[in-house]
């Protein structure tokens, strides 16, 4: 289940990162595009006790029918987060402030990584993060800790099948125009999904026999989805 890869600039950022940051960016996209997307258990119900509803899904009450997310978010992050740690040259946790306006700040903000002057955010939380990312990068340009930044994230169909209101490329690429007032540094925003929905199509159905088998409706996975 290779990964698909999207890319859109803010501040010329794509051709920054092909340009003088050539060598870390095919590291980086070497990562993505190896990286499986991983899924779910099958069982979607919670623990005995809890009512019987799936773990991860989106509720359409006017049909009272579910949409089931196979895609285990946090399994993704955790996969990329250990392949990218192991690559040499490549700091985790770099911090976000330096020093800026003639003096040194103390912060805890850090970001996920960062090699030869380009960090890089792994994003698929929700659009809450986001926008605290997007911080980071304006701290890293005023206090010269990096040149140019990646922040990678899931598109809209992949973000559908993992939770609900998670940042996507395409919510990103809608903020681009308003990026340029608040956000100096240079941003390549990549876009992260399967290159073959079928396994993760099989999976989904497999979810939906179990939750059917609890009497729960549920949508199809063209439904859910939106392919």
């Amino acid at each position: 289940m290779p990964v698909r890869i999207r890319k859109r600039s803010h501040k010329h950022g794509e051709l920054i990162v092909m340009g003088a940051f050539k060598k870390p960016w095919r590291e980086l996209a070497k990562v993505l595009r190896k990286t499986e997307f991983p899924l779910r258990d099958t069982e979607p119900f919670r623990a005995k006790g809890r009512p019987l509803t799936p773990k991860r899904q989106r509720k359409d009450v006017k049909n009272n029918r579910y949409a089931l997310m196979p895609i285990d978010q946090d399994a993704l992050n955790l996969a990329l987060h250990a392949r990218l740690a192991k690559l040499e040259g490549w700091e985790t946790q770099p911090l976000v402030l330096g020093k800026t306006l003639g003096r040194e700040l103390e912060s805890f903000l850090k970001g996920d990584f960062k090699k030869a002057g380009m960090f890089v955010e792994v994003e698929f939380g929700n659009t809450a993060s986001l926008f605290r990312d997007l911080f980071k990068f304006q701290l890293v340009s005023q206090s010269k800790m990096g040149q140019v930044a990646v922040l990678v994230v899931a598109t809209d169909r992949a973000a559908r099948l993992m939770d609900s209101n998670v940042a996507t490329f395409e919510r990103v690429v809608s903020l681009l125009p308003f990026l340029d007032f608040v956000v100096a540094l240079p941003i390549l925003i990549v876009g992260i999904e399967p290159s073959d929905w079928t396994p993760i199509r099989k999976h989904y159905n497999r979810m939906k026999r179990v939750a059917e088998k609890h009497r729960v409706k549920c949508y199809t996975f063209e439904e859910a989805s939106g392919l």
